[in-house]
This record gives C-alpha cells, sequence and structure tokens, in this order.
C-alpha cells in the first residue's frame, strides 16, 4: 500500500498524514506505514525483540532488561559442559 492510499483510507492507527499526504509515524513506530514499533533503546537487535514501542522481549535462551545475558544450560549428554543455544 502507497502513503496516498494509507491516507485515504487509515489502517493501524500508528501515523497521521500531514496536509500534503504524507504518512507521519507517531512516537514509538517506525517503516513505511508505522506498523513497526521501535524497541527499548539498547534492546540487543539479535536476541530481543519488541511487539509494543519501549519493550524488549528475548528470545529463546536470553534475558536481562536488554537480552544481552546467555542462560546458561548443562548438556544432557556431557553434564560438565556449559552451552548458549
Amino acid at each position: 500500500m502507497e502513503e496516498a492510499e494509507a491516507c485515504e483510507v487509515p489502517r493501524n492507527g500508528h501515523y497521521v498524514c500531514d496536509d500534503n499526504g504524507e504518512v507521519k509515524c507517531l512516537a514509538g513506530y517506525t517503516g513505511d506505514l508505522c506498523d513497526v514499533p521501535i524497541c527499548r533503546k539498547g534492546c540487543d537487535p539479535m536476541q530481543g525483540y519488541c511487539k509494543r514501542p519501549g519493550e524488549c522481549r528475548c528470545k529463546l535462551g536470553f534475558y536481562g532488561p536488554k537480552c544481552d545475558k546467555c542462560i546458561k544450560m548443562l548438556s544432557n549428554l556431557q553434564r560438565k559442559v556449559w552451552y548458549h543455544f
């Protein structure tokens, strides 16, 4: 969908249209149609993600406010060996 079309029929509510019919994202959103939330500052781009602006959800095997800490697990085969996901 193009910007002009987005301004004629609003879709997600995360943007406004200016007088020229251009899409302007609301705070916390980005993307062509402002449908991509901006994660918490410092959220690890590989191990973290967000569904709402300002949050940082961790993928399996990681934790912490920025999802930059690895959960250590014992191997089922070798109890003395640590590994990351």
